[in-house]
């Protein structure tokens, strides 16, 4: 996915005119903030303007053409527009967004980043289809395919390299996924487990394992979600208020002359350390 980059940020749709068929031209969808309103079910496919989506068209650069500052910017201070008054608590939470996001460009996290095509599901293993080969009983497959496109989106490189501990750690969904990505890095149990581990790491490549285990990335992905899906229950905002106690002592760790954000929040944001 990181090979297949787009000079326009958003979600990926087919031309209406050609129904369902393969043959269906691609177009994005440009990403609009949205009002903040009810609690959206997890798997509702996102809301996307197909009158304002345009031919999609591959970019070759190693950046977008919108810098991912500029356009994390663009999109938070929009939302903190769109909600206005009426959601001011949650309007806190993204000013505090903004912070962070300022940090990363400032120390040069965000620069030369593509934006490139991004399950925001992060294709989940039981979103995936394994062709293997009879040949081989099994052992080997001749492809894989991903299932269900509903949340496609071209996006940040890095939100592409959450690495799928489920291969070699079984770690799914139910687990605490903030938990599982701290241990990302770590090798797995059995000797069999590191050596598919490193065989993927070997495949995914240098540019993968720039943003996959990176605490900054880490932090960078779960900001973009939180941004992009709303701080919509006290889940979102333990979540969000755990990166704020994170990032300082992340950004800090072993860098100078960095922006120094104020993350000190109201008291009811307060939430007590587990």
């Amino acid at each position: 996915m990181l090979e297949t980059r787009s000079s326009v940020v958003g979600w990926l749709i087919l031309s209406a005119d050609h129904g369902h068929s393969v043959q269906a031209p691609i177009n994005i969808a440009p990403y609009e903030p949205r009002h903040a309103g009810p609690y959206t079910p997890n798997g509702a496919i996102p809301h996307r303007d197909a009158s304002l989506a345009v031919p999609y068209q591959p970019s070759q650069s190693s950046s977008g053409p919108q810098p991912v500052f500029e356009w994390l910017s663009t999109v938070i201070e929009a939302q903190i527009a769109l909600d206005n008054m009426t959601t001011y608590r949650r309007n806190i939470y993204l000013q505090q967004f903004l912070l962070i996001a300022r940090d990363m460009a400032d120390e040069g996290y965000l620069d030369n980043v593509a934006y490139c095509l991004v399950d925001m599901e992060f294709a989940p293993p039981q979103n995936i289809l394994f062709n293997t080969n009879p040949k081989t009983n099994g052992e080997t497959m001749n492809g894989i395919t991903v299932l269900d496109w509903d949340h496609a989106f071209f996006a940040p490189s890095f939100m592409a390299c959450d690495p799928p501990t489920w291969i070699w750690a079984m770690i799914w969904e139910d687990e605490d996924e903030d938990e599982d990505e701290l241990l990302d890095d770590d090798m797995p149990d059995t000797e069999d487990l590191c050596k598919l581990k490193q065989i993927f790491e070997e495949a995914a490549g240098p540019e993968y394992l720039r943003f996959a285990y990176d605490p900054v990335y880490r932090v960078a992905r779960a900001l973009l979600l939180l941004i992009m899906n709303g701080i919509t229950d006290s889940r979102h905002a333990r979540k969000a208020q755990k990166l704020f106690r994170e990032w300082p002592k992340i950004r800090d760790a072993g860098r100078k002359d960095v922006y120094k954000g104020n993350y000190t929040l109201p008291g009811w944001m307060q939430d007590k350390e587990t």
